[in-house]
């Protein structure tokens, strides 16, 4: 969220439990807390960390995270539990090989990866960080329903081989799972030989997806696709994809395939895409639902026609990948279309955690203006001047005379 001098309505900032109101449950809620940096892996019952090990204090990794909270709830449903992992920033990048989530969840008993305020990515690299090496994916949530909130995950390899995807082949195997991605920031960092070629090297990649996947306010830099969801067998998969910002994505900023699905939704609206070597958007075939609305590429596939084409993106600082955009952005400012009354999706924040008003921006960030109030003060100045003969009050003049007792 930028803020800029000009006359509007006056900023709310959006409430950071956003993601409990949208799914309220009567599970049990359960927190925990992971601190990377912290000496000691602790029970994940307090942020602060541990003073031994298994003592009350965060958990140190998320590795640790994930397998404690599988052990001590392998079936969220028969424990009717809501769990909540809430990522701090902590001293250090959390660094793992690659993480799988696996428990039995459903609709209102399921698993949140969230991080708060000061922890939050906003945008950039920054808050609670997932950094991976060599392999083919950062995370992956094995599990019937979840949501991973408000932080960032970077993919740093040797060279161009392994799929190398942030979140990979999202375990949506049925049309009743559930998945939702919002306001992160996912990097791709390849430090040498030929750059990855696999399709599947995306942010997010849901090449077997069926059931619902929904991708909001998210920032994706340098993947070869941005959102990968190429429906190998799928059935019934419900895609929404919403203001995502997509930046230099070596083939495809977003990739969709619904040629091989069946009873295949794709819902696509306000995503900024730019830089894209292939296609800054492909759709094959036509989804039995379909729906694209202000979706602003750097090239001419938009698929909402020319005024949504050829666009000029304006951002911070690119160099130093801080993606929100400038006052003078003719790309993604007021592009977009207003989704807070959605009827399939609806929010109302941006990357930010900020609440969007006025006209829409496409893309994750929202510029937000605010009012500033000018006071002018006028002051009279009584200048009293004795001249023998008379007293006489001057207001404001100098220099008067006195004459028989008058001016």
């Amino acid at each position: 969220m930028r803020y800029l001098t000009k006359p509007i309505l006056t900023l709310l900032v959006a409430g950071s439990l956003l993601i409990a109101y949208r799914y309220a449950t009567a599970a049990t809620a359960v927190t925990r807390h992971l601190t990377p940096g912290c000496a000691n892996n602790g029970d994940g019952t307090a942020a602060t960390c541990a003073a031994s090990g298994g003592a009350a204090g965060a958990y140190n990794h998320i590795d640790n995270a994930f397998n404690d909270i599988s052990s001590d709830y392998p079936s969220f449903v028969a424990s009717d539990v809501l769990v909540t992992l809430q990522v701090h920033a902590g001293t250090a990048v959390d660094v793992t090989g690659q993480a799988t989530f696996t428990a039995t969840t459903d609709a209102t008993r399921y698993f949140i990866v969230q991080a708060l305020t000061t922890d939050r990515a906003s945008g950039a690299y920054a808050g609670y960080r997932l950094e991976c090496g060599f392999g083919d994916f950062c995370l992956k949530m094995n599990t019937t329903k979840w949501v991973l909130d408000g932080f960032a995950i970077k993919q740093t390899v040797p060279d161009g081989s392994g799929k190398g995807a942030g979140i990979w082949d999202v375990d949506l195997s049925s049309a009743s799972e559930d998945g939702e991605v919002s306001n992160m920031f996912f990097w791709y960092l390849q430090s040498s030989g030929t750059a990855n070629t696999n399709a599947r090297n995306a942010a997010i990649d849901c090449s077997f997806c069926s059931g619902s996947l929904k991708v909001r306010n998210n920032i994706m830099y340098n993947w070869r696709n941005g959102i990968n969801a190429e429906n190998f067998f799928a059935t019934s998969p419900n895609y929404q994809f919403h203001n995502n910002t997509i930046i230099d994505s070596r083939a495809r900023g977003i990739n969709v395939d619904v040629s091989k699905a069946s009873g295949d939704t794709l819902r696509m609206k306000n995503n900024a895409v730019k830089g894209s070597t292939t296609a800054d958007i492909t759709i094959t075939s036509t989804a039995s639902t379909q729906e694209t609305a202000n979706n602003s590429t750097s090239d001419t596939s938009s698929p909402d026609g020319a005024s949504y084409q050829s666009r000029t993106f304006t951002f911070v600082d690119a160099t130093n990948r801080d993606f929100h955009i400038t006052s003078g952005d003719t790309g993604a400012l007021d592009r977009g279309t207003d989704l807070s009354a959605d009827a399939n999706y609806p929010f109302s924040d941006d990357v930010d955690g900020q609440t969007r008003s006025g006209t829409w921006d496409a893309g994750a960030d929202e510029v937000t203006t605010t009012t500033t109030t000018t006071t002018t003060t006028t002051t009279t100045t009584t200048t009293t001047t004795t001249i023998p003969g008379c007293a006489v009050t001057h207001k404001g003049q100098v220099g008067a005379v006195c004459h028989n007792g008058q001016l």
